[in-house]
């Protein structure tokens, strides 16, 4: 008898090997204005950095339509995120949540109520904002007509206080001095490091931060001179 065959065996089917997203790429120039903000956060002096020409005003619409432009935002997101604060970023950060201030937002107001976060972003100020919310309506006049809308915002600013205790406590200021309690010179040397530390990695003036000390560690700030 002849033998059976066997029946053919079917291979897979190889899956197709799964597509990353391609990285955005830029034009050097955009790169570099890109990096400029990444860098100080002000989009004017980053479009004057990359070599885009004109006065304050024009370089500042220069930076307003580069921050909208789909590559530059998607590069910028990107980088954001895989940038990993440094100590100095957050010092630097809780010091501007402490002295954070709703004047500062004055020129980022539109004539309609609405507020110009491109603007906001460009003169560094938009990091405070703890919570924000848009609400358009109409603008009605006395013969019940509509006659144009207005903006109505709600914006919440990160708290002062919560930032001061935090920093306090990165900076380890809320911590017992380890040096001596008996020798006065090493806790005024103690007093007077921590002291420029907060001049120096939060932008301090000198008076402004002995007035932190006192309020957020005042066991360290009694040593002061």
């Amino acid at each position: 008898m002849a033998a059976k065959k066997k029946p053919a065996t079917r291979k897979a089917a190889k899956k197709p090997a799964a597509k990353h997203p391609k990285k955005p790429t830029l034009k050097p120039r955009h790169q570099k204005f890109a990096e400029g903000v990444l860098k100080h956060g002000n989009g004017t002096q980053a479009a004057a950095e990359a070599g885009f020409q004109g006065g304050r005003d024009t370089l500042a619409v220069t930076a307003s339509r580069l921050l909208r432009n789909a590559k530059v935002s998607a590069y910028l997101e990107e980088r954001i995120a895989g940038l990993p604060a440094s100590t100095d970023e957050v010092h630097s950060l809780l010091a501007q949540h402490l002295r954070g201030d709703v004047a500062l937002f004055e020129e980022c107001f539109k004539s309609d109520g609405d507020i110009d976060l491109v603007h906001a972003h460009q003169i560094g100020v938009s990091r405070l904002v703890k919570k924000l919310k848009r609400r358009r309506r109409p603008v009605i006049d006395s013969e019940g007509e509509v006659v144009g809308h207005e903006f109505v915002l709600e914006l919440e600013l990160y708290d002062a206080q919560s930032a001061a205790a935090k920093l306090a406590d990165l900076m380890g200021l809320k911590q017992q001095p380890k040096a001596n309690e008996h020798d006065a010179q090493v806790n005024r040397a103690m007093a007077e490091r921590t002291l420029e530390r907060l001049i120096t990695d939060c932008n301090f003036e000198r008076e402004d931060a002995v007035a932190f000390l006192r309020q957020n560690a005042p066991e360290v700030a009694r040593w002061l001179m």
